[in-house]
């Protein structure tokens, strides 16, 4: 059989069930006028709702059989504490302050209850600053009871006091479960949040009744309760669909709002010295709010130490995210600024090395944008400093093309044509002159190397990257033993050359290509027209 065959087959039952608790509640109790007859009507309701709920636990749709199981579970304790309290024990006054095994049966419902309510939101738990709030706001709003509890002056009312202020506990707890966790608010929900509300004034009400000396008027307590497990039996009905209708959708609380809720602690302390003085006289009335006052203190400590707690959290998560942040940026400049295969700078890093040396200016100052006085410091400044002094001996470019790569790919393969691009660029290295020399891969078998400073320096790199590229065979494997690389260069300066960086490049990249159409190992350096063999160079291309 199906799992939701049962109600579906039969649904008189469910449905006479629930029409069984809305006679009993609504025909009864007007014309019980004594206690036993009010007690046999709550006897039928609460049986007709044991019934409903267990058809629910074992026919509803998941996880809602799940939370139905444990409300019935919490049921039947509260109803075994029913016949405790109402046939064993008797209702009256208490001897003393020992707890009855009736008050047990009772306790055992708010876990139970609260088990179940978890089960039907889907949560797991309440965080931890949930459940502070909860109890300091419950302690709070149960400050009012002091008052008619300490001129009560016995135990009976105490005792009986706790009840109502676990009602308020699991009425909040419930309220969060169901909009904050779920986000929707169903009809069955709805019924179950009622009867924790009902149950919670049938629970204000006897302690009101036992604290005025009167034991014997339960007939509007029991009123309250019998409509708490009838709306218990209908929600447990409604459950049994599992397209029960949504009645209302979480939104976030606007921000106002938020704000205003978050002085609810200076609404307690208030609320603690209000009633404090309306017990001022009152012995053991001044014990029990002192003691309530001091709970109320230590949850507050406890929720704003939990608060720094999950600040000081928040920040190192902050400050790790910023330095990863850091490090994926610095990975990815590394990505975009350097050449994968010979580890060189890229032509995007050369582009911006160049820009950078030829418009040293601060960024403020650029665009004729004004800058204040103070504004560069630190290494910003001193970069700057060093760019525009060597703006004035100026810039230049070398650009480099190998002669003859294109026969060791086609002879000797891709592999081979790597390992002599990668020992190009280790020899390229090596030959730089100053410590802000650049040398980069432009793409295929170009390399270019910047330089700041005379012209008569760059004739110097030219000759230092000519003789090492050239002086000595490339060796690896999968290479002949006697490969020599032949480079063509062109050489471009500032001072003696164009002044801006576009014209700068293609003079270079000009001389470059005249020199490779000459003969191998000549170069060209603006503006002159002497072609001048590189040292170590043979004369084939």
């Amino acid at each position: 059989m199906p799992r939701h065959a049962f109600h579906r087959a039969d649904p008189a039952f469910s449905l006479g069930a629930g029409l069984l608790a809305a006679v009993v509640v609504a025909a009864l109790p007007p014309v019980a006028q004594n206690l036993n007859l009010t007690m046999f009507s709550a006897g039928l309701v609460r049986a007709a709702c044991l019934i409903m709920v267990l058809n629910a636990a074992l026919c509803a749709p998941r996880p809602r059989a799940s939370a139905f199981r444990w409300l019935l579970a919490a049921l039947t304790a509260y109803c075994a504490g029913e016949i405790l309290f109402f046939h064993v024990e008797a209702p009256g006054p208490r001897a003393g302050w020992v707890p009855r095994a009736s008050d047990l049966c009772f306790l055992l419902l708010y876990p139970l209850t609260l088990r179940a309510l978890l089960d039907l939101s889907g949560a797991r738990a309440s965080p931890p600053a949930l459940q502070i709030d909860v109890a300091a706001v419950t302690l709070t709003l149960t400050l009012p009871l002091l008052l008619p509890l300490s001129r009560a002056g016995h135990a009976t009312a105490w005792i009986q006091a706790i009840f109502p202020v676990l009602d308020l506990w699991l009425l909040l707890i419930t309220g969060w479960l169901l909009l904050a966790r779920t986000r929707q608010l169903r009809l069955h929900q709805l019924l179950l949040a009622t009867a924790v509300l009902l149950i919670g004034l049938g629970d204000l009400w006897y302690v009101g009744r036992v604290a005025a000396g009167d034991y014997l008027n339960l007939r509007p307590v029991l009123h309250l309760w019998n409509a708490t497990f009838a709306l218990i039996a209908l929600s447990a009905l409604l459950a049994l669909d599992p397209d029960d209708r949504v009645l209302l959708r979480a939104r976030p609380l606007p921000p106002r709002l938020r704000s205003l809720l978050s002085f609810w602690p200076f609404l307690a302390l208030l609320g603690a010295f209000v009633s404090g003085w309306a017990l001022r006289g009152t012995s053991q009335g001044g014990a029990v709010h002192m003691t309530v006052t001091l709970l109320i203190a230590a949850l507050l400590t406890a929720r704003y130490r939990l608060l720094v707690t999950r600040q000081l959290r928040l920040l190192e998560r902050l400050r790790e995210t910023s330095r990863a942040l850091g490090r994926s940026r610095a990975d990815l400049h590394r990505q975009l600024h350097t050449d994968d295969l010979t580890g060189l700078p890229n032509r995007r890093a050369l582009m911006d090395t160049l820009a950078r040396w030829a418009d040293p200016a601060p960024a403020g100052t650029r665009n004729g944008a004004a800058r204040e006085p103070g504004a560069a410091t630190g290494g910003a400044a001193d970069r700057g400093a060093a760019d525009r002094g060597a703006a004035d001996e100026g810039v230049g470019v070398i650009f480099l093309d190998l002669n003859g790569f294109k026969a060791v790919n086609d002879h000797h393969g891709h592999a081979a044509g790597d390992l002599v691009l990668r020992e190009v660029a280790r020899r390229l290295r090596g030959a730089l002159l100053r410590p802000d020399d650049l040398a980069a891969r432009l793409s295929g078998d170009e390399f270019a190397v910047a330089f700041r400073g005379p012209p008569d320096h760059g004739e110097a790199l030219l000759r230092a990257v000519g003789a090492v590229i050239t002086g000595t065979p490339v060796s690896g494997p999968g290479l002949p033993p006697d490969l020599r690389v032949g480079v063509s260069a062109g050489l471009a300066h500032s001072i003696t050359g164009p002044r801006t960086l576009s014209p700068l490049l293609s003079s270079a990249d000009h001389r470059m290509y005249l020199a490779k159409r000459g003969g191998s190992g000549l170069f060209r350096s603006w503006p002159t027209t002497d072609e001048s063999p590189l040292p170590g160079s043979d004369s084939g291309r």
